[in-house]
């Protein structure tokens, strides 16, 4: 007996021995190599994490997107009132920071879109911590119709309850020169100072892009900027304000060779439009900008032509994301709407087949523009 009991423990240790060896070695990561795809063509998209993002055409995450993105707490609470210091944007304890997300379109033709449940899907799933509400003055907008300030009002609202911060946007465009309608601009955002400004979650974009060859920096530009910074500081010193400026807001050199006083600089960023298919211009001017000390902030860009439609442009894009995150310039993405051009987040399949109105896209509702962008504020926010 004594025997047999030496036999079948020599033969236990034995096989013990055996599956040692033929495991699997464990000093070798067998595992997929996550950080190939942020190496590969500039042009291609990454994959934002290391989940399988897409089954059945619907969005995965694993687990649920605020967990998976780290997020434990709202933009507003991470960064508190938000401040200009130098050329940086600043969060209430002076670290530089940068903010990313989207903008909608002209809310009186996309507003259907704009609403919380819209705002909040943005936040937990493209992980957004900023939203522009485009309001257009002109184009049958506010000028004509006024009521669509109710719907700015939605929105602001709705990113007050959610924890981000939003831009109100005075959307200049067609009617080109700020100074035609500054008594408006004047009431308006008198008007959205005394009921916001309280609160560190606002940004004030006073002129989005002025334009036309007559239209200057000091003649027009300049002059509606100083006479909307002192109304708004007149009820709310602390919240941003943005500074549009001539050439749809291209930051011509003339900014630059005059910028707003002492008197009116304080918490103040210019903005900076592209559309990277017309070339990545005017970034020197820019760096010599932030060198002299102005502050830049990306209100409104994309990938593709100037007027929001043409091919998408990724490579582009990717190097104007690089150069932002190079100098640390806040952007915002556009646009929010199924309009049939390339710059719509949302594809448009006819009414029939039209993407949810508040959110919850699955893959196949995306364009390849909100794919690709989804994919850059996820991984830029992180």
């Amino acid at each position: 007996m004594r025997h047999k009991l030496w036999i079948i423990l020599a033969l236990a240790i034995a096989t013990v021995m055996i599956i040692t060896a033929c495991g699997p070695d464990k000093t070798t990561d067998n595992t997929t190599d996550l950080t190939t795809d942020l190496t590969t063509d500039p042009d291609a998209t990454p994959t934002p994490d290391p989940h399988p993002m897409v089954a059945e055409g619907k969005w995965l995450c694993t687990p649920e997107p605020l967990e998976c993105l780290n997020n434990t707490s709202t933009p507003v609470e991470r960064y508190g009132q938000l401040q200009i210091i130098g050329s940086q944007l600043c969060d209430s304890k002076g670290n530089p920071i940068a903010l990313h997300g989207v903008s909608s379109h002209g809310l009186h033709w996309y507003g259907e879109f704009v609403n919380k449940d819209t705002i909040q899907w943005f936040r937990d799933d493209w992980n957004i911590n900023i939203f522009r509400a485009s309001m257009y003055t002109g184009e049958k907008g506010y000028l004509t119709d006024p009521s669509v300030k109710e719907k700015l009002i939605e929105a602001v609202d709705a990113c007050l309850e959610l924890g981000l911060y939003v831009i109100i946007d005075w959307h200049i465009l067609e009617d080109n020169n700020p100074m035609a309608n500054v008594d408006a601009a004047v009431d308006f955002f008198t008007e959205m100072a005394t009921k916001y400004g309280q609160h560190p979650n606002v940004f004030y974009e006073i002129m989005n892009e002025p334009n036309g060859n007559e239209i200057t920096w000091l003649g027009h530009c300049k002059p509606y900027a100083e006479r909307l910074i002192s109304t708004i500081r007149a009820i709310d010193p602390d919240n941003i304000i943005l500074v549009g400026n001539p050439r749809w807001s291209s930051f011509p050199r003339e900014v630059l060779e005059s910028p707003l006083g002492p008197e009116y600089n304080s918490n103040i960023a210019y903005t900076y439009h592209l559309y990277t298919n017309e070339g990545l211009r005017k970034t020197e001017t820019l760096e010599e900008a932030m060198e002299q000390g102005l502050c830049i902030f990306v209100s409104e860009w994309g990938a593709m032509d100037s007027d929001g439609d043409g091919e998408l442009g990724k490579q582009n894009g990717n190097q104007f994301i690089r150069w932002m995150k190079e100098h640390n310039v806040s952007w915002v993405a556009w646009s929010l709407s199924d309009k049939r051009e390339t710059c719509a987040f949302l594809n448009n399949n006819g009414y029939v087949d039209r993407p949810s109105l508040t959110g919850g896209w699955t893959a196949d509702q995306l364009s390849p523009w909100g794919t690709w962008l989804r994919t850059k504020i996820r991984t830029g926010n992180e």
